[in-house]
């Protein structure tokens, strides 16, 4: 009777967190809506109307107000100064589950230890990715550690071919104030958007938190074999495995199955396109590897450095200063990257994107939408990035 209780109300507090989270995204739909409108506003009354180029477009919206990923940053770097001076030890080392444990074993009594775990407390909803099935900050919080600590010398120089463009002037005088109003709603808009995320890491977090602790009831025991088993479950299946209406012997087989399937596709790109009804179809028509990659503008400047393929977190640590981060697609947890990384490129996306808007910020180019990159570019390959023209040769 008891399991039975605490199974119905797992089940009714998931229904209404899920209700919450659509009502929230059905909110979030205007806020992005908004930026998507106000950014094409924007950009066709100073390139049209205002003789302003593109490059110009994209480097007013660098600075923006302050949001949420950017507080994060600034907390991330403050502590990581703290973290290195007062634990030099623990910081000199790569490994991050190595660095937590120094880290505790000499520290935990030290003003630096509650430093770092205030930081952890206050953000713990973050991760590397929104995905239930990914550790949230405080459940891996050596994760933190590898973030605040240097990545180390730049073994892999990069220069910078073109430097900040020249001012274009004020443009006609009829288009100054529409242009500066929709440039500073914009702005503002864009950094609502990094808000909302945040509001999303946190209805996730909830929900992970919940599945992770009906794991542990008697029901879904026959799942403990399958690591993570209990995030490829449908919603129904969980519900009616928690209130025991279900053969867990079948369940574990298509449990098992989806498994298997996500550790085989897990590195592989995601399509470029979704349709309603579930197909899938990608930018471009594959072909042979190209010398030059043609993506989407997304911050200015032009970077001539070394590769590194990054597909998830895991990888994080493998990044040095200088080299160009190449991926699928970034996610909030992804932001202190950008401080090591001399240029982004990315799969999906536009100019409203994470790894966009961050990019600006940070002052770094950004190519996005770039079909295929992960398949032809290699780590250790010497990349072209011209984040004003969406060119990476």
């Amino acid at each position: 009777a008891n399991a039975l209780a605490v199974a119905e109300a797992a089940t009714a507090e998931l229904e209404r967190l899920v209700g919450l989270l659509g009502d929230y995204q059905e909110r979030n739909r205007w806020g992005y809506g908004a930026a998507a409108v106000c950014t094409w506003l924007f950009h066709h009354v100073a390139t049209t109307r205002a003789g302003k180029s593109e490059s110009w477009v994209l480097d007013s919206l660098r600075i923006l107000p302050g949001h949420i990923s950017s507080k994060i940053q600034e907390n991330i770097a403050r502590v990581g100064s703290l973290y290195r001076t007062s634990a030099p030890e623990s910081a000199a080392i790569h490994d991050p589950e190595e660095a937590w444990r120094r880290f505790t074993a000499e520290h935990s009594r030290h003003e630096i230890y509650a430093t770092v775990m205030n930081l952890i407390s206050t953000y713990r909803f973050r991760s590397t990715n929104r995905d239930f099935i990914h550790p949230r900050w405080d459940e891996m919080p050596e994760m933190v550690l590898d973030l605040l600590r240097e990545r180390g010398d730049d073994e892999t120089s990069h220069e910078m071919v073109a430097g900040k463009k020249q001012d274009e002037g004020p443009g006609p005088i009829l288009w100054r104030p529409l242009l500066a109003l929709l440039g500073s709603q914009t702005r503002t808009l864009l950094a609502l958007r990094e808000d909302l995320r945040f509001g999303l890491d946190k209805f996730f977090y909830r929900i992970r938190r919940i599945l992770l602790r009906s794991a542990n009831v008697e029901q879904l025991k026959s799942l403990s074999s399958i690591p993570n088993g209990v995030f490829f479950l449908e919603y129904h299946e969980l519900r009616d495995a928690l209130l025991g209406n279900v053969q867990s012997q079948e369940l574990v087989a298509r449990v098992r199955l989806r498994a298997s399937n996500y550790q085989e596709k897990r590195h592989t790109s995601p399509p470029f396109y979704a349709t309603l009804h579930g197909g899938v179809e990608a930018a471009l028509p594959e072909g042979a590897p190209s010398s030059t990659l043609e993506g989407i503008a997304a911050s200015v400047g032009t970077v001539v450095g070394r590769a590194r393929v990054i597909l998830s977190e895991e990888d994080f640590g493998t990044l040095q200063h200088g080299e160009i981060l190449v991926s699928h697609n970034t996610d909030p947890g992804w932001t202190p990257l950008f401080l090591t990384a001399a240029a982004v490129v990315v799969e999906m996306g536009g100019i409203l994107n994470h790894c966009a808007i961050i990019a600006r910020e940070y002052g770094i180019p950004a190519v996005v939408g770039v079909d295929g990159v992960t398949r032809q570019v290699k780590t250790g390959d010497l990349l072209k990035v011209d984040g004003s023209t969406g060119a990476v040769s």
